[in-house]
């Protein structure tokens, strides 16, 4: 059996099925090959041209094995920034489902901003905390974007909220939340979303 069943988010049987090796195996042939100082990009470049792999399964072992060999953390980007994702499947309809999102009540329970908001692009916000920020795409049913600043992060981050629509009008929703300076954020920023979907479904149960 396998001793590496998952890197991150993969399983080593999901890998193997897609590119013909496990973790252990991938882990054993890049570091033969010495590729422990490679940057993700030239890594992505030998699996395209040497191993043959498509361009999803390019990126997915690349990062894995970087954080195998621990020169990244599970969800830290390319830019040395991390992300978080909270999804849930809703057994309500995708238009309720917005709907409630934008409501004051809704806002109460995801957003939790200081004084109801017109959610609306260009529309700011403000959070307890010192958080603040503004919607910059809303697109109806379907999405909702928007840039995220605490005063004690460095540089702004961005939230993300889908909604898919799932069969018997059921609806999956997904919030991302990237470019996270640090892991501590994305560990309090994963908590917060989690929260939040848990109390979404409770409240549209």
């Amino acid at each position: 059996m396998s001793r590496a069943q998952k890197i991150g988010s993969v399983s080593s049987e999901s890998v193997k099925k897609h590119t013909g090796n496990d973790w252990d195996v991938w882990i054993k042939i890049l570091n033969k090959r010495s590729y422990q100082t490679f940057s993700h990009q030239q890594l992505v470049q030998v699996l395209k041209t040497e191993f043959k792999l498509t361009p999803w399964w390019q990126q997915i072992v690349a990062r894995s094995y970087q954080i195998a060999i621990g020169a990244r953390v599970p969800n830290q980007t390319l830019k040395g920034t991390y992300t978080t994702t909270a999804t849930k499947s809703l057994k309500i309809p995708v238009k309720e489902v917005y709907k409630f999102l934008l409501s004051i009540e809704g806002q109460n329970i995801w957003l939790k901003p200081l004084y109801p908001v017109k959610i609306a692009a260009t529309q700011s916000f403000e959070c307890e905390g010192g958080i603040f920020g503004e919607f910059r795409t809303v697109t109806a049913n379907k999405k909702l974007r928007l840039t995220w600043i605490n005063e004690d992060w460095p540089q702004k981050s961005t939230v993300q909220i889908n909604l898919y629509l799932k069969p018997e009008k059921k609806t999956m929703i997904v919030i991302d939340h990237v470019d996270l300076p640090t892991l501590k954020a994305k560990t309090l920023m994963h908590a917060r979303w989690r929260k939040a979907v848990d109390e979404l479904l409770v409240a549209l149960s």
